[in-house]
């Protein structure tokens, strides 16, 4: 199998394998790329700059994509962090036994070839980070499709009832574009699927997270930052227990969903910014009770958590709520970072802060004689590179704290 692979550690080698390859071909342009390389299979070129070639030799823009894409042999093409700019080309007769196309994090624009929904063997298609425009085509048939990822683009138009088709999708990513309508709700038919990211659109009417009950071995869910109604019916048994990531930020949800009870092994849980109400559920505690490292629970309308049991939280916020109270209970030595300011909390700032083995950065609004506390604290050989910034209702109170805070590991500047 030929196989040419370059990446930003030898832009000397490839630009030297090219130069030569164009001498001896005698032209000055990189259309003789397929006569000299017709039986390349596999071609990686990331993070090489190919657009510093086309340049360099004088080529047309887009010149270099179209003679790849005519090697009626190559099976693998990764050509991602470099500067191509331009559409798509039509291949005249290569790509056919495309299985790998990776073309991400370029400036590729213009609309998505039909050609490219046609290709029946391929495994993995990355487009994203470029800025093509247009719909999304429909697929064409695929039992072979595994990771489809179209993120970050400008695409507008429906998510195309064709993808349900793609049988063996393992990955799907359509975040950060312009697409609007529905959810298919034919996307549980795609029960291998592990990944779906639909954040970032223009989605919108009411779905019902019933449709994934077929998806058991979904470990990452993300809807967030979109126009959606997102209907949780906890009243059904269905549960996704190999979640590990769930983001419905701004998705208009009005309870925790209870298909969480059993996500034991979550990491990530961002709930931020809907119409939650009350005290959080006993069960929440338990739900990745030694795996979580990131809890957003913010601008909802929460009236209490009693405790935070999460020993590996780096990250908690939850801010804009309407909690009451004492301060929660933490128990996560590795907390970077705790947001929980407009609330109602009262009492003591948790002395974990004292002991946090990082950086801690500390927003907690007024909690008891403290009106606001921002706290970054750092730990490097031993030696305090922190800062805090306190407001306190009185210089007594202040006094007494600048006492106690540089008997500390950090003290006030």
């Amino acid at each position: 199998m030929s196989t040419i692979r370059f990446t930003h550690y030898c832009w000397d080698e490839v630009l030297f394998w090219l130069v030569v390859a164009l001498k001896n071909r005698g032209k000055h342009t990189l259309d003789c790329l397929s006569g000299i390389i017709s039986l390349l299979v596999v071609l990686e070129l990331e993070f090489v700059m190919i657009y510093a070639l086309v340049n360099l030799l004088h080529s047309c823009q887009g010149l270099l994509l179209s003679s790849i894409f005519d090697l009626p042999n190559l099976s693998v093409l990764y050509l991602d962090n470099n500067q191509l700019v331009g559409p798509l080309p039509n291949p005249v007769s290569g790509l056919n036994l495309l299985i790998d196309l990776s073309l991400r994090s370029n400036f590729l624009n213009g609309t998505l070839p039909s050609w490219l929904f046609s290709l029946t063997s391929l495994v993995t298609l990355d487009l994203d980070h470029n800025q093509f425009i247009g719909e999304i085509g429909e697929f064409k048939y695929n039992n072979s499709l595994d990771y489809l990822d179209l993120s970050y683009n400008m695409l507008q138009g429906s998510i195309p009832s064709s993808i349900s088709g793609l049988v063996s999708l393992t990955y799907l990513s359509l975040s950060s574009n312009n697409l609007q309508g529905s959810v298919p709700s034919s996307i549980s038919r795609l029960v291998n699927l592990t990944t779906l990211y639909l954040s970032s659109n223009n989605l919108s009417i009411m779905l019902d997270l019933e449709f994934l009950s077929n998806l058991n071995n979904l470990n990452a869910l993300n809807f967030a930052y979109n126009n959606l109604l997102v209907s949780i019916n906890n009243n059904l048994t269905f549960t996704l227990p190999n979640l590990k990531e769930l983001n419905l930020s701004s998705c208009n949800i009005i309870e925790f969903p209870i298909f969480l009870k059993v996500a034991t092994n979550l990491r990530y849980l961002d709930l931020s910014n809907n119409k939650i109400h009350g005290q959080t559920p006993e069960w929440l505690g338990a739900v990745g009770r030694n795996s979580l490292t990131f809890l957003d629970l913010s601008h909802n309308f929460l009236t209490s958590i009693d405790m935070v049991p999460w020993t590996n939280l780096v990250f908690i916020d939850l801010r804009n709520n309407m909690l009451q109270g004492p301060f929660p209970t933490l128990n996560a030595l590795n907390l970077s970072y705790l947001f929980a300011s407009n609330n109602n909390l009262f009492g003591g700032i948790p002395s974990l802060i004292c002991n946090a083995k990082k950086d801690l950065e500390l927003s907690c609004g007024s909690v008891g004689e403290v009106t606001e506390v921002r706290i970054m604290k750092g730990k490097d050989s031993g030696e305090n590179k922190g800062f805090a910034f306190v407001t306190f209702r009185s210089a007594e109170l202040a006094s007494q704290a600048i006492e106690e805070l540089n008997n500390t590991e950090f003290k006030l500047r």
